[in-house]
């Protein structure tokens, strides 16, 4: 299966503000042991602005298109936890920590799909949930432990 999992959960704490389980969080932390990498060369697409492309480093060094949703319109180079071996989150250094980050997004690589219903014949390039290249936790950095807050 091409969505299997490269990181895990470790320990979670999450306080509410009242009695609803899905309301308001006062406080809580998630510690995730996964992939690490970066998320460079972040620049707004003239077609999709919510999207901006951008290129994700994989173990190999090498770079792979993928695209950005941050949770504010500020687009920026940062680190990511690769979730799965396409889709991660965008996440930030807490300052003065060494292992301690908060999310500002997520991050998926593009993948490259012959569309369908496309009999002709031209090599249109789609970005959708069903990848010709399957990437896995082995074609990412190694995995580490971080807490997000």
């Amino acid at each position: 299966m091409w969505a299997d999992y490269c990181a895990h959960l470790e320990e979670f704490n999450i306080t509410h503000s009242g009695l609803d389980p899905f309301g308001e969080i006062t406080a809580g932390f998630a510690r995730i042991r996964g992939p690490l990498t970066l998320v460079t060369r972040v620049k707004a697409d003239t077609d999709t602005v919510q999207f901006p492309s951008c290129k994700l480093q994989l173990g190999s060094g090498a770079l792979v298109n993928a695209f950005a949703m941050f949770d504010s319109v500020d687009y920026r180079s940062c680190s990511a936890m690769m979730i799965t071996g396409h889709v991660g989150i965008c996440i930030e250094k807490v300052e003065g920590t060494t292992d301690t980050y908060t999310r500002v997004g997520t991050v998926e690589i593009k993948r490259k799909y012959r569309g369908p219903g496309s009999d002709t014949g031209d090599d249109d390039e789609y970005t959708i949930y069903k990848p010709r290249t399957i990437l896995t936790a082995a074609d990412h950095c190694p995995a580490l432990t971080i807490t997000l807050v």
